[in-house]
């Protein structure tokens, strides 16, 4: 079985590696383990270019994103090898549109299954833009693990006072 795990730069990254060790896999399960970083805007919003030194910095941080990218992929893969030490794992870093990536990432991978974190930010939405892209243009099985917020981001959000919506969080489970 050929599986891609499709993950952000984000504290959910966990949630997914949780849930893929909790899971049964046989003996011949191979992993890939990608994520997929946007390029910024050279241009601003009237489509002039940016200045050089904007350019700079932005490429500069690009590079910063990429390495951290990096470091993310090579712990999740960690991660997942001494919980599933029966499978083999891989990691791929990509540029561009996440949602298209991991799609052709799939296909070229020949997965027999996708696996992709699900968290909508925007209200009345369950999904995110990426898993729904996902979900829809696959050519195989999609499993969309639905994210809750970090234990971090809520404790940092009630020290600061910052409040989350009451639907957003009995969408997450979060509600007492």
């Amino acid at each position: 079985m050929k599986v891609l795990i499709a993950i952000d730069q984000s504290p959910f990254a966990d949630q997914i590696l949780e849930n893929v060790l909790n899971s049964h896999w046989p003996k011949d399960t191979s992993f890939k383990v990608l994520t997929v970083v946007e390029p910024f805007q050279w241009q601003n919003s009237t489509g002039e270019s940016m200045s050089p030194e904007w350019k700079s910095i932005a490429q500069e941080v690009f590079q910063t994103r990429l390495s951290h990218a990096g470091q993310i992929l090579q712990n999740f893969r960690q991660k997942l090898e001494s919980g599933i030490p029966y499978c083999t794992a891989h990691t791929e870093l990509l540029e561009g549109k996440p949602g298209d990536e991991i799609i052709a990432a799939a296909a070229k991978f020949m997965a027999d299954k996708i696996i992709v974190g699900g968290h909508g930010s925007a209200p009345n939405r369950l999904l995110g833009r990426v898993p729904q892209a996902v979900a829809r243009e696959a050519s195989c099985s999609v499993q969309i693990v639905r994210l809750k917020e970090p234990e971090d981001a809520l404790k940092q959000a009630a020290t600061t006072g910052k409040k989350s919506s009451k639907k957003r969080d009995q969408v997450a489970g979060l509600s007492k």
